[in-house]
């Protein structure tokens, strides 16, 4: 389901007790699934997909992964908050086409800057917070906080 970016199949199958960090018998989780054909489903909003997912609880997806999705800054983006440091990963800089990147240059090159570095107090906190709560869907706090703490995307990494 998820590799096909059916976004309210995957709410329902996770309304329902689907479980997100689950291995298909190639050995793929959901989030890898939809991570896979990001290029394939772009118009059909990826990231949100991997957003529920990573909300859930997802494990976010290894960095051998971030070439299936780099063409998409939004999903890429909403991966990478995941991490409390950007390990260092050439791999997924290459498959972007040199167009996509100039129109994306502020979000290309806030990553490229944060390899390796130490990422802002903030959002170590929301790290610390995913970290700490199972699923994050129904956290009671005000609507600004809430949104950065679901990973809700701001158009860099900081």
């Amino acid at each position: 389901i998820c590799s096909n970016c059916h976004r309210r199949v995957v709410d329902l199958l996770l309304q329902h007790g689907a479980e997100v960090n689950v291995a298909n018998c190639a050995g793929y989780t959901p989030l890898d699934c939809v991570l896979q054909v990001v290029e394939d489903y772009a118009d059909w909003q990826p990231e949100r997909i991997v957003r529920t997912l990573l909300n859930q609880g997802a494990v976010p997806a290894s960095p051998k992964m971030w070439r299936f999705c780099a063409s998409s800054p939004e999903t890429l983006e909403v991966l990478l908050n995941c991490y409390d440091r950007i390990p260092s990963c050439n791999s997924w800089v290459e498959v972007i086409p040199p167009e996509l990147w100039q129109e994306h240059q502020t979000f290309y090159d806030s990553v490229l800057k944060m390899m390796n570095q130490p990422r802002k107090l903030q959002h170590l906190a929301r790290c610390a917070l995913r970290h700490h709560l199972r699923t994050l869907s129904q956290l009671d706090m005000p609507p600004p906080i809430r949104e950065y703490v679901l990973l809700q995307r701001e158009g860099y990494i900081h």
